[in-house]
């Protein structure tokens, strides 16, 4: 794969450490926005989504939080505002597009058409994919945005891989009914070229959400996350 190149349209870049990546998943705003869409998604069976952008001045700011259907956010509606959608008017770049998918029980892990969002040149620094536990425990896989090329075919291949679910569906293997495990999802995630991590969110007694401590330190092992700036 080649490696990628930065385009022309940006309008420069902004770098964010390890240390403030943790700060953003650790603040009151993102644990109210995931604490909104986790239940959301519990209780409907729904599909729930929001992102989170930053602007040159390093503030970040979470776009408003939308419900769709039960496998994509096809036909998507609002639920709940939280930063608003003013931000657009500024030089602003997308670090985080984060969606829930439904159900339980499985290996968290994107489908194919997540994906596709690498294709753009304008994708985000991370894709979310999050899933609600029994108890309300809420496990997220970050997967980075690639620094080699990614193509259709790429991820046609690993659509296609007897490790790699989607975290949707089984596959069958003779008389047996296979569902990889949440390692056989990264590792085959990771030998397309997809980095990744998955981090848990416990739920406290009062209901509120914080990220435990193993996935603090997993955070910092992401490493500096490169925004490209785009007017709009």
């Amino acid at each position: 794969m080649q490696e990628v190149k930065e385009s022309e349209e940006f309008e420069g870049t902004v770098e964010f450490s390890p240390e403030e990546l943790n700060s953003i998943f650790t603040s009151e705003k993102f644990l109210e926005t995931l604490s909104t869409a986790a239940e959301e998604t519990h209780k409907s069976g729904y599909e729930t989504a929001f992102e989170i952008s930053v602007l040159e001045e390093r503030e970040f700011v979470i776009q408003n939080i939308r419900k769709g259907g039960t496998d994509s956010m096809q036909g998507e509606e609002e639920i709940k505002e939280v930063d608003g959608m003013e931000f657009f008017t500024k030089k602003h770049g997308d670090l985080l597009h984060f969606h829930f998918h439904p159900g339980a029980e499985g290996s968290v892990g994107p489908s194919g058409p997540d994906l596709f969002i690498f294709l753009d040149e304008r994708a985000p620094s991370f894709l979310g994919i999050g899933q609600v536990g029994e108890k309300g425990r809420v496990n997220i896989l970050l997967i980075k945005r690639p620094r080699k090329i990614i193509t259709e075919e790429d991820i046609e291949d690993l659509e296609e891989s007897a490790l790699w679910s989607g975290g949707q569906t089984a596959q069958t293997q003779g008389e047996f009914l296979y569902e990889p495990s949440q390692r056989d999802t990264q590792d085959a995630l990771s030998k397309a070229g997809f980095e990744n991590f998955l981090i848990r969110f416990d739920r406290k007694a009062d209901g509120k959400y914080k990220l435990n401590k193993r996935s603090q330190k997993l955070l910092f092992g992401l490493g500096s996350a490169r925004v490209n700036l785009v007017f709009p």
